[in-house]
């Protein structure tokens, strides 16, 4: 290793860029999980109304699919606005059963890099 690499390794711009960069990705990692976990909800909601089975579950697939199809443009709309109010609320109560995650991606000891 060169004087110039150990020299730059040191730095506090390194080592704060680095700290960042540890942190950001922490922080993508926290979101993705909680996302599909939102997500995954919506997959569990629609097993349940199936009756735990998968011909019930994707019956009840087919059923919302056709009368979406046949609904009206306001009646879309509503109903977007429901996913939506909905996917929030399960992202938020989500987000919050793992704020200790949220909080500890910002904790940037030498010990939790390994």
């Amino acid at each position: 290793m060169s004087a110039l690499e150990t020299k730059l390794t040191g730095s506090p711009i390194v080592k704060s860029s680095q700290s960042a960069l540890y942190t950001a990705l922490c922080l993508t990692g926290w979101f993705v999980t909680t996302l599909l976990s939102t997500l995954g909800l919506y997959v569990v909601f629609f097993i349940l109304i199936g009756s735990f089975s998968l011909e019930g579950t994707l019956l009840q697939l087919d059923n919302m699919a056709s009368r979406y199809a046949e609904a009206d443009e306001l009646r879309r709309t509503q109903f977007h606005q429901i996913l939506a109010i909905v996917f929030a609320i399960a992202f938020a109560v989500v987000a919050h059963s793992r704020r200790g995650d949220f909080f500890n991606a910002f904790r940037n000891e030498e010990k939790d890099r390994g």
